[in-house]
Protein backbone atom coordinates (compact mmCIF):
# COMPACT_ATOMS: atom_id res chain seq x y z
CA UNK A 1 0.00 0.00 0.00
CA UNK A 2 1.03 3.57 -1.01
CA UNK A 3 1.12 6.27 1.68
CA UNK A 4 -1.80 8.03 -0.28
CA UNK A 5 -3.78 4.35 0.15
CA UNK A 6 -3.20 4.05 4.00
CA UNK A 7 -3.78 7.68 4.76
CA UNK A 8 -7.00 7.20 2.97
CA UNK A 9 -7.82 3.66 4.90
CA UNK A 10 -7.14 5.92 8.35
CA UNK A 11 -9.59 8.66 7.53
CA UNK A 12 -12.25 5.66 6.61
CA UNK A 13 -11.59 3.78 9.58
CA UNK A 14 -12.08 6.75 11.66
CA UNK A 15 -15.35 7.76 10.39
CA UNK A 16 -16.63 4.07 9.91
CA UNK A 17 -18.94 4.67 12.95
CA UNK A 18 -20.55 7.78 11.23
CA UNK A 19 -22.22 6.29 8.49
CA UNK A 20 -23.80 9.55 7.30
CA UNK A 21 -20.30 10.90 6.97
CA UNK A 22 -18.72 8.09 5.49
CA UNK A 23 -21.79 8.04 2.24
CA UNK A 24 -21.99 11.89 2.10
CA UNK A 25 -17.83 11.89 1.65
CA UNK A 26 -18.50 8.80 -0.90
CA UNK A 27 -21.53 10.83 -2.84
CA UNK A 28 -19.11 13.87 -3.27
CA UNK A 29 -16.30 11.71 -4.91
CA UNK A 30 -18.27 9.24 -6.89
CA UNK A 31 -17.74 9.24 -10.30
CA UNK A 32 -14.48 11.65 -9.92
CA UNK A 33 -12.61 11.69 -12.77
CA UNK A 34 -9.40 10.62 -11.68
CA UNK A 35 -7.09 10.04 -14.83
CA UNK A 36 -7.56 10.65 -17.88
CA UNK A 37 -4.81 10.02 -21.09
CA UNK A 38 -4.92 9.63 -24.83
CA UNK A 39 -3.49 6.44 -26.05
CA UNK A 40 -2.48 6.47 -30.09
CA UNK A 41 -0.78 3.66 -31.79
CA UNK A 42 1.89 3.20 -34.43
CA UNK A 43 -0.34 0.91 -36.69
CA UNK A 44 -2.89 3.26 -38.53
CA UNK A 45 -5.71 0.53 -38.33
CA UNK A 46 -6.03 0.54 -34.84
CA UNK A 47 -7.82 3.72 -33.94
CA UNK A 48 -6.57 5.79 -30.81
CA UNK A 49 -8.52 6.62 -27.68
CA UNK A 50 -8.81 8.28 -24.50
CA UNK A 51 -8.63 6.28 -21.02
CA UNK A 52 -10.87 7.78 -18.28
CA UNK A 53 -10.35 6.39 -14.87
CA UNK A 54 -13.43 7.22 -11.87
CA UNK A 55 -13.77 7.07 -8.78
CA UNK A 56 -16.64 4.23 -7.80
CA UNK A 57 -16.80 3.66 -4.48
CA UNK A 58 -14.98 2.98 -1.31
CA UNK A 59 -14.39 -1.01 -0.26
CA UNK A 60 -13.88 -2.52 3.01
CA UNK A 61 -11.14 -5.54 3.43
CA UNK A 62 -12.62 -8.94 4.11
CA UNK A 63 -9.65 -9.66 5.63
CA UNK A 64 -8.27 -6.79 7.60
CA UNK A 65 -10.73 -5.05 10.02
CA UNK A 66 -9.31 -1.14 9.37
CA UNK A 67 -8.08 -1.59 5.59
CA UNK A 68 -10.22 -0.25 3.26
CA UNK A 69 -9.29 0.22 -0.97
CA UNK A 70 -11.29 2.81 -3.66
CA UNK A 71 -12.92 1.25 -6.35
CA UNK A 72 -12.66 2.42 -10.01
CA UNK A 73 -14.22 2.40 -12.88
CA UNK A 74 -12.32 2.19 -16.54
CA UNK A 75 -14.04 3.15 -19.74
CA UNK A 76 -12.16 4.49 -23.11
CA UNK A 77 -13.79 6.71 -25.54
CA UNK A 78 -14.74 6.11 -28.39
CA UNK A 79 -16.23 2.91 -28.08
CA UNK A 80 -16.72 2.95 -24.57
CA UNK A 81 -14.84 0.02 -23.74
CA UNK A 82 -15.18 -0.76 -20.06
CA UNK A 83 -12.00 -2.87 -18.38
CA UNK A 84 -9.47 -3.47 -15.59
CA UNK A 85 -6.27 -2.76 -16.73
CA UNK A 86 -3.16 -4.41 -14.62
CA UNK A 87 -0.37 -2.42 -15.99
CA UNK A 88 -2.43 0.92 -14.74
CA UNK A 89 -0.96 2.94 -11.71
CA UNK A 90 -3.36 2.67 -9.01
CA UNK A 91 -1.39 4.46 -6.42
CA UNK A 92 -1.36 7.65 -8.67
CA UNK A 93 -4.83 7.63 -8.69
CA UNK A 94 -5.24 7.19 -5.03
CA UNK A 95 -3.15 9.65 -4.47
CA UNK A 96 -5.71 12.18 -6.51
CA UNK A 97 -8.88 10.52 -4.32
CA UNK A 98 -6.65 11.77 -1.17
CA UNK A 99 -5.89 14.84 -2.46
CA UNK A 100 -9.37 15.61 -3.54
CA UNK A 101 -10.82 14.08 0.18
CA UNK A 102 -8.54 16.80 1.54
CA UNK A 103 -10.45 19.46 0.03
CA UNK A 104 -13.48 18.03 0.88
CA UNK A 105 -12.51 18.08 4.07
CA UNK A 106 -12.01 21.65 4.15
CA UNK A 107 -15.10 22.74 2.70
CA UNK A 108 -17.05 24.57 5.35
CA UNK A 109 -20.31 22.92 4.62
CA UNK A 110 -18.06 19.77 5.31
CA UNK A 111 -16.93 21.32 8.67
CA UNK A 112 -20.18 22.54 9.94
CA UNK A 113 -21.76 19.02 9.48
CA UNK A 114 -19.03 17.22 10.82
CA UNK A 115 -18.91 19.32 14.18
CA UNK A 116 -23.30 19.00 14.51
Amino acid sequence: MTQSSIQISAILSSIYNYPKVLIELEKKLKHFQVHSSFVEFTIPEITPYTLNVHFHKFSRSKKYRNIWYCRYYIYTQPGCLSFINKDLDYSHFDETVYNRICEIAHMESVMIKINS
